[in-house]
């Protein structure tokens, strides 16, 4: 579509000699790419809310709300015509984090990875064949260690999220709220 960017990875399979056109003032070179995966628009990034029953409001003139569970709601919407696949960027402090991806009121995967992330760094979930991994990153996304050994193999761990509305709870065992936020690619089959 004109109005729609989508993006798709690639390299260069081939490239021909070209010749500079004139009316153009461009070198116009027939090109081959080899793609690697399927179409997709621009990535969608949801941050996480504290839920509407996560935490209690008192009456009182305290400006406080107070947390019971540390657990955070990221409202998704794939609007791609494809399940497409997520990664989640859990912030730290965090103990043990998990998530679970909710479609129609049912809960369909868990996940769950027993580390301690200490504040400045977060734990990243990728989903996506090429790039699937479970690790610690800093903050500004410098690799600081492989948890994929440290992962709940009770659970399925990796999301794949489905074409419309569903949402992904986080909690983790520690103090305090979870600050989260899931990357979604809206994948198609052509365009």
């Amino acid at each position: 579509p004109v109005d729609t960017w989508y993006y798709i990875p690639c390299k260069l399979g081939k490239i021909d000699k070209g010749e500079f056109q004139r009316a153009s003032r461009r070198l116009i070179c027939p090109v081959d790419f080899i793609c690697f995966g399927l179409w997709y628009e621009s990535v969608q990034i949801t941050q996480t809310q504290l839920g509407d029953n996560e935490g209690k409001i008192y009456a009182y003139t305290y400006p406080y709300t107070y947390v019971e569970t540390a657990a955070g709601v990221a409202q998704l919407d794939n609007t791609g015509t494809l399940p497409s696949y997520a990664k989640l960027h859990i912030k730290g402090p965090c103990t043990n984090p998990g998530w679970a991806l909710t479609v129609g009121g049912q809960v369909t995967v868990r996940g769950r990875v027993m580390a301690e992330i200490p504040a400045g760094n977060k734990l990243v979930v990728d989903s996506a064949p090429a790039t699937m991994e479970i690790a610690e990153y800093t903050q500004d996304n410098r690799f600081v260690e492989n948890l994929y050994p440290k992962s709940d193999f009770s659970t399925a761990r990796f999301l794949t999220i489905p074409v419309g509305k569903s949402q992904i709870t986080f909690s983790h065992e520690g103090v305090g709220p979870i600050d989260a936020f899931v990357e979604v690619r809206q994948l198609a089959t052509s365009v």
